[in-house]
């Protein structure tokens, strides 16, 4: 009964988006914003049932068993319902005989599978049949982002608009991009200016790598423009892309149009990436960026201060690799100093991080009182901008933090911080960042600590679970738990 209470809530967030009236018994069933609930209106009264409570959703399942002789019924009337909205629009743009056989089998298609998995012996999967959906309505979704940014930005383009939008409604997808794809090859200025709003289209869903993508086609059609550049190396940050970063900065870097504090961003951007690899390297790019802003600073005092900032935090996290903490501490102080000097400043983000690079300087020489201060100083200041905004940097601080509690024994503190940074990336990316298995891996272990085995153990496999896609770069702490998980199955 479970597997069946599970396609059912698939097909009704799909299916009952507009509610079905069923005139004969004066029934509707709707469902709510936000997808929690169904509610079943008959003759004024209504019944609201939660989709994800087990026995709330069989009562429903049988309430709906005595509106309609079977659920096939019901199914066919959603797609006689939808089928009359296909046919208006059709009619509309005078293409009903050309359009109207292909459109049907679209619209079709998607609810003939639920039914094959319901009433027939089907060998679709009940795994695969959840994986096609969410793929379908993640497509979607992008799609309709992305069509709303074409719109905006291009209302001369209404009618092409118009019939892409016309095909994403019934999961066209391949139509959709034929009439998108004819569009930005119009020009070369409508291809780079079109793979840019995708790719900004796909940020806003945290799908980095799709944004990258259609970032590096706007560069290619546009190999003058700066900006492109920078976004692809800062999209290829996201994802971790250090040989990436490198491409794009160095491409910066060569282009003749360059202004000096571009060139200063690059040069600690590059001499930050080298801090891992080359202490010399990184030394060498810090101080050149250090020379071009003495050179330029009477230019534009904004962009000085916050080039200043940048390149301090960097030489600050170059003394911590090299060892040199006390040095480190005091570039990172001198950076906030000049934040708060400067009224606009004190709250920005960057101080925010420069907060949060002091707390870790005095986590590295084990003063863990002044770590905290400084990481909860950085924090506050997050959130001041907006959970959404800045939910990455949030739970790595609250990992942080949760992290430098758990060392000093004060474990459910540290469960709480760390809790709270798993839900972050669960809620706003559904955990597709290496990042959150290695947030789940920390709340796994700290698990370990309180002698909770069970929780111990869903916290682990779901970081084994999220780590594995990204093994290439998170190989050490994959192997550290599973090493854990069969601990605890002994």
């Amino acid at each position: 009964m479970k597997i069946i209470t599970f396609k059912l809530t698939i097909f009704f967030l799909i299916v009952c988006n507009d509610g079905l009236s069923q005139n004969s018994n004066q029934v509707q069933i709707n469902k709510t914003g936000d997808n929690s609930k169904v509610i079943i209106v008959q003759n004024g009264d209504y019944k609201a049932y939660n989709i994800s409570n087990p026995k709330e959703f069989n009562a429903l399942i049988n309430e709906i068993s005595k509106l309609s002789k079977n659920f096939k019924t019901l199914f066919d009337s959603i797609i006689i319902n939808q089928n009359k909205q296909y046919k208006e629009v059709v009619k509309r743009q005078k293409r009903i005989e050309n359009t109207q056989v292909k459109t049907n089998e679209k619209l079709n298609d998607l609810p003939k599978k639920i039914l094959d998995i319901l009433f027939t012996d089907s060998s679709l999967s009940i795994l695969k049949l959840e994986s096609n959906i969410k793929e379908l309505e993640n497509n979607k979704r992008k799609l309709e982002g992305e069509l709303l940014v074409y719109r905006n930005e291009n209302p001369s383009f209404k009618f092409i608009l118009d019939s892409a939008n016309f095909k994403l409604k019934y999961y066209d997808f391949e139509g959709y991009h034929k009439v998108m794809e004819s569009y930005i090859q119009t020009s070369i200025s409508n291809a780079a200016n079109g793979c840019f709003w995708r790719a900004k289209t796909y940020q806003t869903y945290y799908y980095y790598a799709d944004a990258l993508t259609q970032m590096e086609r706007a560069s290619l059609f546009d190999t003058a423009n700066i900006q492109y550049f920078l976004e692809c190396a800062s999209l290829a940050a996201k994802i971790r892309d250090s040989s990436k970063q490198f491409y794009y900065y160095n491409k910066v870097l060569a282009n003749s149009s360059i202004d000096p504090f571009q060139k200063v961003e690059v040069l600690q951007a590059l001499g930050r990436l080298y801090i891992y690899s080359d202490l010399n390297k990184s030394h060498g790019y810090l101080k050149e960026a250090e020379n071009t802003l003495l050179f330029n600073i009477s230019k534009d005092t904004t962009r000085t201060i916050v080039c200043l900032i940048l390149l301090k935090n960097s030489l600050g996290e170059l003394s911590l690799r090299m060892g040199k903490t006390s040095k480190a501490i005091e570039e990172f102080k001198f950076s906030i100093g000049i934040s708060n000097i400067i009224v606009s400043y004190k709250d920005n983000i960057l101080t925010a991080i420069t907060y949060r690079d002091i707390g870790l300087a005095y986590n590295s020489i084990n003063q863990f009182d002044s770590c905290i201060f400084y990481l909860e100083k950085a924090l506050e200041i997050f959130n001041k901008h907006g959970l959404a905004n800045n939910y990455d940097a949030i739970s790595r601080i609250e990992n942080q933090i949760g992290l430098v509690h758990l060392s000093r024994g004060s474990i459910v503190i540290a469960l709480d911080y760390l809790t709270k940074a798993a839900q972050n990336f669960e809620t706003y990316i559904n955990n597709n960042h290496p990042d959150a298995g290695i947030i789940q891996a920390n709340l796994g272990f700290a698990y370990l600590n309180a002698n909770n085995k069970q929780d111990a153990k869903t916290a682990l496999k779901k970081a084994k679970e999220i780590l594995t896609k990204y093994y290439s770069i998170e190989k050490l702490t994959l192997e550290k738990v599973k090493e854990k998980l069969i601990e605890l199955e002994k």
